[in-house]
């Protein structure tokens, strides 16, 4: 993997205020999205790691990918405390590779800030396992 930094210092100020103050029915929301996950997770545009405290115990992984710096930032911090293993990377969607099979891709609330999108969900589906699943907040 390489890291791509990405400065977006107005926008990371912003997320990390809307971030810290979402609605109970939008956590309930990220909740139940990761429900029943299990194995390794990539978690696409992990923005300040607030899906981090819902992941279930089954999971054994989650590989983070987070390219604006400050946000990377704090999502490492939020991976210290999250009930599983978290890396946050830095790299973009469009750049990340793993040699390794996922079995689920988990993309909240990011996809509308990724140019191509239809590309990225491609690349996405072919780093899944045979049978993993992609979940879409």
């Amino acid at each position: 993997m390489t890291d791509r930094t990405v400065d977006n210092p107005f926008f990371a100020r912003v997320w990390k205020t809307l971030s810290s103050s979402e609605p109970q029915a939008l956590r309930r929301l990220r909740g139940e999205n990761l429900t029943g996950l299990s194995g390794r997770v990539l978690e696409i545009g992990a923005g300040t790691g607030t899906n981090f405290a819902f992941y279930p115990p089954t999971v054994t992984e989650v590989v983070a990918i987070e390219p604006e710096r400050h946000l990377a930032e704090v999502a490492r911090d939020a991976a210290g405390l999250a009930p599983v293993p978290v890396t946050v990377s830095s790299d973009t969607a469009e750049k990340f590779s793993s040699v390794e099979p996922f079995d689920a891709v988990v993309c909240s609330l990011v996809l509308c800030s990724i140019d191509q999108p239809e590309t990225v969900l491609r690349q996405l589906f072919s780093i899944v396992r045979p049978g993993g699943e992609l979940r879409y907040l």
